[in-house]
């Protein structure tokens, strides 16, 4: 990479060019003129030996009363310098003062080599170097000529990316002493881009000021960052005083970029239309030492893009913020300065908005990379209601050898919640690693709660406690970014809407460089969700992939547990899971259920396959029997269903069953969505030892509900009459 001192040399050296060629023609021809033809060329020769070029040749074709005709000068064969003609025009006042009248240049060729080494333009590049100190030195007070005429001179570069052309045109006249008028064009061509400008300007040597027209199209491709297609429409004032410059925009400078990506993590699918205006006077100011001062501001613009960072695409588009940036270049070092106010960013229709930004950088002479300073004073989601909380933005970078290291800060106002990201960027390998801390967030009843941090959880997480903490770490290269992270979850509690959590406590581990993504161990005191889990442990490994291997599930439920493992696929849309039931007591399940009248003994066990199709969560056939010794069901009802029974033979009887019951065999079948309808179904096989001296019985008791409901509001809320008094009047009046 070329550094900044040798971008300027380079530079000087191109500057020089046309000054030092130019000089160098109108003082060989004022040379030849003051001699006689027969002497003059083998003065030439001297000159251009004594400047090292000893392969020089020329002819003089015409010396006669005030014009001088050369033909054919060449120096070197390959790189180096050739002109067609040069045609001079002078008076005897012109010599006087070392002056030509006129001076005309037409077929002008000049070949060089631009590589890691530099610029060269062969047997030229000792005269070159000679005149660049010279005109860095000095601002010429006048042209060689009072009227200078290029005609068809091309510049001839070979470089690494393929042939460079440039070709120029230029008028020179002055049209009083000490004043000038100028024009000129210039078009350059090259593999990775091309370059339309024009000229014209009024004044002196010293003293120019005029107007150029710029039109640039590109490829670009800056370290990760590529475009297809860059190009640039401008029209712009300059004055050039004692050696300085100073270019001023006329309104918009437009810039589109087509195909624009950052490597293979984000592509934009709309080409950018910027606007880029002037923010200081003059947007650009060139000093004769060397430094470059600027200023610009671009106008706010729509954008679309594609965020490639997972499996799926996402779309991002919204509004590039207005950007007001200023650097300075002086004395070896650089800074920069970027600040706005605005911008919007939109994820798959979730907004969210950026603000103040100020980026401040600094680069040394020798720097590969500058430092400084990133802050944004505002990040915050637009949507009704915030899923995260205003943070505030502070990043530091600093080049170290041909490291980068870097510090980054995001935190609230209140600083409940602050994240650390300290890491390394290595230059030249294109790699890096950084490290992650998430601050403990601490929730505590009737303080900080996480409808502060999140207002999308406002009334729906309440009386929380316990903290989360995350550590981890990541790293980067050629093949893409592995990280791992820690996330501890402790003693958390809280209610919602739906459940009570209390005292779950979570070690997720993530790790992106084997073959687990992540894994995860809960521990969980309680579970109230209408159902009362408690003792809650559960495993589980993510894989590459998509798969979640459970490794164990357990909880314990009315003095049974609740058990799973196996494997889903996250790929898949229909992903399965199974629930093992096992010593299910059905005095603490019948407790739960909390009906009034209804009792009952013994235990069950079973299975509850579930399916997860799009949102939805499904049951699957679930069903719960009863295991070892026969139990028994009691149902003695409050007095509103004893009323009923009194007009009901049939329902009366079916009541008179269900007072001392023992099964022999009991089955709950349950099927449906657990968001929508579920069908409960209830098979129980036995005898009343005082209904009929004991003759069997069979009952087949079939409910449906939303399962939500039921859990929701308790099941004990979930009244008898108006559904299982239905179903045991019609299947007394059918049976019995």
């Amino acid at each position: 990479m070329v550094g900044v001192g040798g971008e300027r040399s380079r530079m000087s050296t191109l500057r020089s060019i046309g000054v030092g060629v130019v000089i160098l023609l109108a003082g060989l021809v004022v040379t030849a003129i003051a001699y006689r033809q027969s002497i003059a060329e083998a003065l030439l020769m001297r000159e251009l030996h004594d400047l090292g070029l000893e392969s020089a040749a020329f002819s003089i074709t015409r010396f006669d009363a005030g014009v001088l005709e050369l033909e054919n000068l060449k120096i070197a064969d390959r790189d180096g310098l050739e002109i067609a003609r040069i045609e001079a025009h002078f008076s005897a006042r012109g010599l006087f003062a070392s002056r030509l009248d006129a001076l005309k240049i037409s077929g002008t060729r000049l070949r060089g080599t631009l590589d890691e080494a530099g610029l060269s333009f062969g047997p030229l590049d000792r005269m070159l170097e000679r005149n660049a100190a010279s005109a860095d030195s000095e601002v010429p007070a006048a042209l060689p000529a009072s009227g200078i005429e290029i005609d068809d001179a091309q510049l001839e570069l070979t470089t690494a990316q393929g042939p460079l052309r440039a070709e120029l045109e230029l008028r020179a006249v002055e049209t009083a002493p000490e004043t000038l008028e100028a024009k000129a064009q210039l078009q350059v061509r090259h593999a990775l881009g091309n370059l339309d400008a024009r000229l014209s300007a009024t004044g002196s040597p010293s003293s120019l000021t005029g107007v150029s027209q710029i039109g640039a199209s590109a490829a670009a491709e800056f370290g990760d960052i590529s475009a297809r297609a860059v190009s640039l429409a401008a029209t712009a004032d300059f004055a050039f005083e004692g050696g300085d410059i100073a270019i001023q925009p006329v309104d918009c400078v437009k810039i589109r970029i087509e195909d624009l990506a950052l490597e293979s993590l984000l592509a934009f699918s709309k080409p950018l239309d910027l606007c880029v205006r002037s923010a200081s006077e003059p947007a650009i100011r060139i000093s004769r030492e060397g430094g470059v001062e600027t200023g610009f501001e671009i106008a706010a613009a729509k954008f679309a893009a594609e965020l490639r960072t997972g499996a799926k695409p996402q779309r991002v588009s919204g509004e590039l913020p207005t950007l007001r940036m200023s650097s300075t270049r002086r004395d070896g070092g650089f800074a920069a300065l970027l600040e706005t106010e605005a911008g919007r960013l939109e994820f798959d229709e979730h907004a969210v908005t950026v603000r103040g930004i100020q980026l401040e950088a600094n680069a040394s002479r020798d720097a590969e990379f500058p430092s400084g300073q990133l802050r944004i004073a505002e990040i915050y989601d637009t949507r009704r209601v915030a899923r995260f909380p205003k943070l505030a933005l502070n990043a530091r970078f600093e080049p170290r050898d041909r490291n980068v290291d870097f510090e980054v800060e995001l935190a609230n106002a209140d600083r409940d919640l602050v994240v650390e990201v300290n890491g390394v960027h290595q230059l030249a390998e294109a790699a890096g690693r950084a490290d992650l801390h998430l601050h403990a967030i601490d929730f505590e009843p009737g303080q900080l709660q996480p409808s502060a941090l999140f207002p999308v959880l406002s009334g729906v997480l309440t009386e929380a406690s316990g903290s989360i903490e995350m550590k981890g770490a990541v790293g980067w290269n050629d093949d893409g970014m592995r990280g791992t992270a820690e996330v501890a979850i402790t003693d958390v509690s809280a209610t919602s809407e739906l459940a009570t959590v209390e005292h779950l406590n979570a070690v997720v581990e993530l790790n992106e460089t084997g073959g687990t993504l992540l894994e995860q161990t809960v521990s969980i005191g309680r579970l109230d969700f209408g159902l009362e889990l408690t003792d809650g442990l559960i495993r589980y490994r993510v894989k590459p992939g998509g798969a979640v291997a459970i490794d164990s599930v357990n909880w314990k439920f009315a003095g049974g547990e609740i058990t799973s493992a196996g494997e889903i696929d996250l790929q898949s849309e229909k992903r399965e899971a199974s629930l093992v039931v096992k010593g299910v007591d059905l005095t603490q399940l019948i407790e739960i259920i909390d009906l009034e009248g209804l009792s009952g003994s013994g235990t069950l066990e079973g299975e509850l396959p579930l399916a997860l199709v799009g949102d939805e969560i499904q049951i699957r056939n679930a069903v719960l029997r009863s295991t070892g010794e026969a139990g028994v069901i009691r149902y003695r009802p409050d007095p509103g269903t004893s009323n009923i029974a009194a007009v009901d033979r049939h329902f009366a009887t079916a009541l008179t069953i269900l007072e001392d019951f023992r099964y022999e065999r009991l089955e709950i079948e349950i099927d449906g969505s657990a968001t929508e309808a579920v069908v409960i179904e209830v098979h129980f096989a036995g005898v009343n030892p005082n209904y009929q001296e004991g003759h069997p019985v069979e009952f087949n008791l079939s409910v449906d509900a939303r399962l939500s409901d039921l859990l929701r509001t308790g099941m004990r809320v979930y009244r008898m009459p108006k559904k299982i008094e239905e179903r045991l009047r019609a299947f007394a009046e059918k049976s019995l």
